[in-house]
């Protein structure tokens, strides 16, 4: 006799046993997570937890503040400063803050960031208006606060700069699409700063958000890899509308006991994973939490690459021999592309030049040939191989 299995539901939950204290304040960090994942929030007020990459990033925000400071305490104030000084602003950080937990190799990394940043950053009193600079702004009943690394006015337009200490460096759609760049930018145009009350969005009608990576230079112009959002006040204020509305549902939360959980790339920078009521075998993003298992992730990752090409290349082979193979509502074959290839670039510039110059006959086909290649890849059927079948 088959056994009969319950439908499971992993969309609602119970509500949580302890609720969390409601905050005083809410902060970029903790209504981010909420964003995505309101769990996540919810785990991130519960344990106060601290790490190695937090602290690194402590350690190299101070250097940029102090080095800014030195420069513009000049007469007439400096523009640059030389990488040498900021390692050792950096040396002076990472001795006074004694709290921060900073393997060898982190601070290395964190000299190495502060030099970068000393020899490729310029600080234009003009248009500068602060480092670290304290924000807050009022939105949903609650005060919302952010500390934004590093801020220029220039024109209409206020530039905000990110500095980011990881490995990783995002594209521009998803800086465009973030979180973290708009909330910044509602901060300026719409808040206040936190001690002195003043505003600094008058004025202004477009914010650029840059992602700053000090571990990384530019070949050509030297300067630090940087990517960057923008946003006009329409849209800003259309994101404050729709971050009223998630904070409404924080306030609910708090009332209820209800954070709902939703799985996703987040997880991976989840709090606490092992709290999550989504069983970790339905969630998007693998639970890793040390060197070893990380280590044990990406052996298996490549093992499966080797299988993947493996497969690839049998699968490819019966194709060639007997056409298409079909499972489901797919086909697995082979499809002939053609194009359009450049014989050599190198004469292609040479007669392009004499063309424009002397006026010389130039004919493209002499240049360029026609190319065709066999991809071997999963595809849709179409509705006639479907009827047949």
């Amino acid at each position: 006799m088959t056994a009969v299995v319950a439908a499971r539901d992993y969309r609602t939950f119970p509500p949580v046993a302890e609720n969390i204290d409601r905050p005083d304040t809410l902060s970029q960090t903790l209504l981010a997570k909420h964003d995505k994942c309101p769990r996540s929030a919810y785990l991130m007020r519960k344990y106060k937890t601290g790490s190695v990459e937090m602290d690194r990033g402590t350690a190299f925000h101070e250097v940029p503040e102090r080095a800014t400071a030195l420069m513009l305490e000049q007469e007439p104030p400096e523009t640059t400063i030389p990488g040498e000084v900021c390692r050792e602003l950096a040396d002076a950080v990472m001795a006074e803050r004694t709290d921060l937990v900073l393997p060898a190799e982190e601070q290395d990394a964190v000299r190495a960031m502060a030099w970068n940043w000393g020899e490729s950053w310029t600080v234009d009193p003009e248009t500068f208006i602060g480092t670290e600079v304290p924000l807050e702004v009022e939105i949903g009943g609650w005060i919302v606060t952010c500390k934004v690394d590093l801020i220029e006015g220039i024109g209409s337009s206020i530039h905000i700069y990110d500095y980011k200490t990881g490995l990783n460096i995002r594209k521009r759609e998803e800086i465009q699409r973030g979180f973290q760049g708009k909330l910044y930018g509602l901060a300026v145009l719409f808040g206040v700063h936190r001690e002195t009350g003043l505003s600094l969005g008058a004025g202004i009608e477009d914010v650029w958000f840059y992602e700053t990576y000090p571990r990384y230079r530019d070949k050509d112009s030297g300067g630090l890899i940087k990517k960057e959002g923008v946003w006009t006040r329409t849209e800003l204020a259309e994101f404050r509308t729709a971050l009223e509305r998630n904070i409404e549902r924080f306030n609910e939360s708090l009332e209820t006991g209800d954070w709902p959980a939703r799985d996703g790339s987040w997880c991976s920078e989840c709090p606490a994973q092992a709290e999550c009521p989504i069983p970790a075998h339905l969630r998007a993003a693998e639970e890793i939490t040390s060197v070893s298992e990380a280590q044990d992730a990406f052996s298996r990752k490549m093992a499966l690459e080797r299988e993947s090409r493996r497969l690839q290349g049998g699968l490819r082979g019966f194709v060639q021999s007997n056409g298409p193979i079909y499972v489901g509502d797919y086909a697995f074959d082979a499809t002939v592309t053609q194009g359009n290839e450049v014989k050599d670039w190198g004469e292609l510039i040479v007669a392009l030049t004499r063309t424009s110059e002397i006026g010389a006959p130039f004919e493209i086909t002499d240049h360029v040939r026609v190319k065709r290649s066999t991809k071997f890849a999963k595809r849709k059927q179409t509705e006639e191989e479907i009827n047949a079948a």
